[in-house]
């Protein structure tokens, strides 16, 4: 019993980290209005009796010969969304809207937070996650100590980017943890039914939700149709019908989703990607062998940037030596490695093949076979590592875990010391990214909050950030001829979100001092010859940075907000951009002096 109550502790408390992930950004759950979430617009469309979108498209779009044509204005285009026959329809699938959108529509008349519903996914996604662990580990006759029972969710759950997915959880993300949910909770019917004295109603779930999982991603019926051919393979073992028992609803979604299609697209096939309004090369699937390598990287082994300063990790949009293959899609992404170290794991299933380890195999081939997908398709995007890495990560749990089972004294202490150093790392790194996110709202929304919290994790006072410190800098800058057009940092401060930096802009015999910070820029031309002494202040009273230069006032710049360490000030130097190494002044800075005051 205590076992279960820390198993049940451990997953309550990531589930409540998921439920303050989702609003950390500052986005609140609205719960007695409509919204203009895309699945809220599908729900009320399939509440109303079809499968088009309830948006009335702009009349320049109605009356274009080519809709899709990129000379027309994106002001009259639904972004991310597929037109086709005068109507929207959302190309994400309808697996969540069926699952939660439309039945609360029902119920209530209202509109279901997306953040809300990714939160709902992702937590059962984890609870069936852990279920089927413990299924695994009793099919070997395995019992965890409370210590184990208390690391699983904290493994499954914090080590495989829904942190990062949570972040901003609107319409793609919404999906991706729908999908996250089925295919879970497929494993889970699984592992019920292999063994079981009645396993068909547990394998026709199974199915079911390996079938569902398709109307959330398509590309997640590969984790369907490696589960069927493991059973297949188990056949001497298991009875014919308990494969058709998994196989017939899977082909039955698989149907009615092609239905789906047909109904929307005249095309069963035609998931709306080919209709799409949206950016370069982003409306079409194009799977190619040269794509695998830069995926393989940029999905697997692609580091984050590592600084001192909270929270310490950041997600890098690194550029290959060689160029992307042609059409290539990159957003920043850190590889799984880095989320989970421990997934080798995964391929560590030992010669002796029982249930268990039959079960295991089976989700390493289906995690595997999406991996590969995605590695074909040259789109990079770290949200999706959710449609793979949580399989990874429950097979190499279960198969360390099966492995430590087995070993005795210090052996079996140091794979656990090892085992714990790996998922304490993982975990630390998916926290960081989902404080993070893809834009770093909760920063950009909330400043004050990011810097209190950033406050209980910095030990470090030249590490520790702070909300609009009063900064004041001096220095000498020797100018060194340069061509027109050139650009050479003078100050930063900060970094990603609401820091402002100060650059020499050559022009001719002049220079162009500018001030950015948030998109607002200020200039100002000077004399490029000679040494010229800065002051640069930015003041909390004002919300201004203002420039003197051989004591003459040169800009002020109104940028209200700016957030940074100490150690995030840099003379002369810009290293704040992931992933490129830093940009210097080409001529000689001097006599520089730095202060740095908390804002009382």
């Amino acid at each position: 019993m205590f076992r279960k109550a820390l198993l049940a502790l451990a997953f309550l408390a990531v589930a409540r980290y998921y439920l303050w992930a989702v609003q950390a950004t500052g986005d609140k759950f609205a719960w007695d209005q409509d919204s203009g979430g895309y699945y809220n617009y599908l729900a009320r469309g399939l509440v109303s009796g079809h499968s088009y979108l309830p948006i009335e498209p702009a009349p320049q779009i109605l009356a274009a010969a080519n809709p899709w044509d990129p000379a027309i204005s994106g002001e009259y285009k639904m972004h991310d969304m597929a037109f086709y026959k005068g109507r929207y329809y959302l190309y994400h699938g309808v697996g969540p809207a069926v699952l939660l959108f439309a039945p609360w529509r029902l119920v209530t008349g209202h509109d279901m937070p997306e953040r809300f519903a990714a939160f709902l996914l992702c937590s059962g996604g984890l609870l069936v996650s852990c279920l089927t662990l413990l299924r695994i580990f009793e099919l070997e006759g395995m019992r965890p100590g409370p210590a184990g029972m208390a690391a699983i969710p904290l493994a499954l759950g914090l080590c495989q980017s829904v942190p990062f997915l949570l972040n901003r959880a609107m319409v793609y993300e919404t999906a991706i943890a729908g999908g996250y949910f089925c295919v879970s909770a497929a494993y889970y019917f699984s592992a019920r039914g292999l063994r079981a004295g009645r396993p068909t109603a547990w394998l026709a779930c199974a199915g079911l939700m390996f079938g569902w999982a398709v109307a959330c991603r398509p590309h997640l019926g590969l984790a369907g149709a490696a589960a069927i051919l493991g059973l297949i393979a188990y056949r001497r073992r298991i009875f014919c019908q308990d494969v058709l028992a998994i196989a017939l609803p899977f082909a039955a979604a698989g149907l009615a989703v092609a239905l789906y299609n047909y109904s929307r697209f005249d095309d069963p096939f035609e998931f709306g990607i080919k209709y799409l309004f949206s950016g370069l090369n982003q409306n079409r699937i194009r799977l190619s062998v040269t794509n695998l390598i830069p995926g393989a990287y940029f999905f697997l082994a692609c580091a984050p940037d590592f600084s001192a300063v909270f929270p310490w990790v950041h997600m890098v949009l690194r550029h290959p030596p060689d160029g992307f293959p042609p059409g290539y899609v990159i957003e920043p992404a850190t590889g799984a490695l880095y989320l989970a170290p421990f997934i080798p794991g995964a391929l560590w299933l030992g010669r002796r093949c029982g249930t268990a380890r039959l079960l295991v195999a089976v989700v390493t081939a289906g995690a595997l076979g999406v991996l590969a997908f995605h590695l074909a398709t040259g789109w990079t995007t770290q949200r999706y590592e959710v449609d793979f890495l949580p399989a990874l990560v429950l097979s190499a749990v279960a198969n360390i875990g099966i492995r430590i089972g087995q070993q005795r004294g210090p052996r079996k202490a140091a794979m656990i010391a090892c085992a714990s150093i790996l998922v304490v790392f993982g975990i630390v790194v998916n926290l960081a990214l989902g404080i993070t996110g893809p834009y770093d709202d909760m920063l950009r929304n909330r400043p004050p909050n990011w810097v209190r919290l950033a406050g209980w994790f910095s030990f470090d006072s030249q590490h520790r950030p702070m909300h609009n410190p009063r900064i004041d800098v001096s220095f000498t800058a020797r100018f060194s001829p340069q061509d027109d057009g050139a650009s050479e940092p003078l100050l930063t401060v900060g970094r990603n979100a609401y820091r402002y930096f100060l650059t020499a802009e050559h022009s001719a015999k002049r220079v162009r001092i500018a001030s950015y910070s948030e998109g607002s820029k200020v200039e100002a031309e000077v004399a490029g010859a000679g040494p010229r002494a800065f002051s640069v202040r930015l003041e909390p009273e004002t919300g201004d940075a203002s420039v003197t230069i051989d004591g003459v006032p040169v800009l002020t710049h109104r940028i209200k907000t700016w957030v940074a360490a100490p150690s995030q000030i840099s003379v002369g130097i810009n290293s704040v951009e992931p992933g490129r190494s830093a940009e210097r002044f080409s001529g000689l800075i001097e006599q520089v002096r730095v202060a740095v005051e908390p804002n009382r």
